[in-house]
C-alpha cells in the first residue's frame, strides 16, 4: 500500500492512498540530479526532477524534453507514469516514445533497470501504469535539440468545435506545438 508522489499534479487522484503511505519524492529546486551528455542529447535525472528544473538546465545547451505537459512542475517519473503527452503530441508522442530506460524499485525492495531490451515487460508496464509496478527512481530521455529557447506564437480564432477541429487539422503540418 506504498505509492510514489510527486507534485501532486496527476489528473484525477492518482496519489492518493487512504491508509497507506506515500513515498514523497518531490524536488526542491536544484536537490535533484540532472546530468546531459551535450553531444548525443541524452538527460539522465532522478524521478521527483520537475520538468521545469530540466528546462532551466538544458534549455541553454540547446535541447528539450520531446513531450512537455501544460504544467512545467510535473516530474519525470510522474510523467512516465501517466505517459505524459505534450501540445505537440501529435507529431511527437508521448514521453513513452523518448524514454531510453528507467532504474525501477520493485515492491520487494529490489531496484532493476527496464528498457526496451531488458525486462522490456516491466518496462511497458511501468509506461503509463501510475505507479503500480514499483518507484521510478531514474530515467534517462532521448532530447530534441533547439536552436533557441525562444518561441513565436500565432493566434488563430474559430467559431464552433468543426472550426477548431479544421483549424487544427491544417495547422498541425505547420507547427511543432498546439493549444486549442
Amino acid at each position: 500500500k506504498t505509492l510514489a508522489r510527486g507534485m501532486g499534479m496527476s489528473y484525477g487522484d492518482a496519489a492518493l492512498n487512504n491508509d497507506g503511505n506515500l513515498v514523497e519524492t518531490i524536488s526542491l529546486s536544484g536537490s535533484q540530479e540532472i546530468h546531459l551528455d551535450r553531444t548525443n542529447g541524452i538527460l539522465w535525472c532522478s524521478s521527483g526532477t520537475s520538468q521545469s528544473e530540466i528546462l532551466r538546465k538544458i534549455g541553454p545547451d540547446g535541447w528539450i524534453l520531446p513531450a512537455i505537459p501544460g504544467s512545467a512542475n510535473i516530474t519525470i517519473g510522474g510523467s512516465i507514469a501517466a505517459d505524459g503527452h505534450g501540445k505537440n503530441h501529435y507529431r511527437s508522442g508521448s514521453i513513452s516514445r523518448h524514454l531510453v530506460d528507467m532504474q525501477i524499485m520493485l515492491a520487494t525492495g529490489e531496484v532493476v533497470e527496464a528498457s526496451r531490451e531488458v525486462m522490456p515487460d516491466l518496462f511497458w508496464a511501468t509506461i503509463g501504469g501510475l505507479g503500480l509496478t514499483g518507484i521510478i527512481l531514474s530515467a534517462r530521455l532521448k532530447l530534441k535539440p533547439i536552436g533557441s529557447v525562444y518561441a513565436r506564437y500565432k493566434m488563430i480564432g474559430f467559431k464552433d468545435v468543426d472550426g477548431l477541429i479544421d483549424l487544427m487539422e491544417t495547422q498541425k503540418l505547420k507547427h511543432e506545438y498546439m493549444l486549442g
